[in-house]
């Protein structure tokens, strides 16, 4: 019995309880040591990381050049140039932040990527490189 035990037990006898005062149960998981936390390390660029780069990288620097040449094209059109698939182009343009706008140009509707993200694109290619 801890001494807060025995200053509970003397308390109730003091004040006429005849009950006994328990001490509270301890839970096993109190016992063990505290879980130690994982150190993180800051690890090297993986071959797939530089990779998911350069790809990144290509296209930035493809609708680059196309946005300055007057161009505002569709996902489609970059798909064309690059020889990608335009899930791929959107998804590694997303992890920049550069999403195609849903605009219409010239009576014709779509998503286009327009001139106004070129300040993004050289930040993002300053990024990168």
């Amino acid at each position: 019995m801890t001494d807060e035990a025995r200053f509970r037990q003397h308390e109730a006898e003091f004040h006429g309880q005849s009950t006994l005062i328990q001490e509270p149960k301890t839970n096993r998981e109190q016992d063990r040591p505290p879980a130690q936390i994982a150190v993180q390390r800051k690890l090297p660029i993986s071959i797939k990381a530089s990779r998911e780069q350069e790809e990144t990288k290509k296209i930035l620097l493809a609708l680059k050049e196309l946005l300055e040449s007057g161009v505002q094209p569709l996902p489609s059109d970059l798909e064309k140039s690059l020889d990608m698939s335009s899930r791929l182009i959107g998804r590694r343009l997303g992890e920049v932040g550069i999403q195609a706008m849903n605009t219409r140009i010239h009576d014709k509707p779509g998503r286009y990527f327009l001139r106004s993200m070129l300040p993004k694109i050289e930040e993002a290619l300053k990024e990168l490189s």
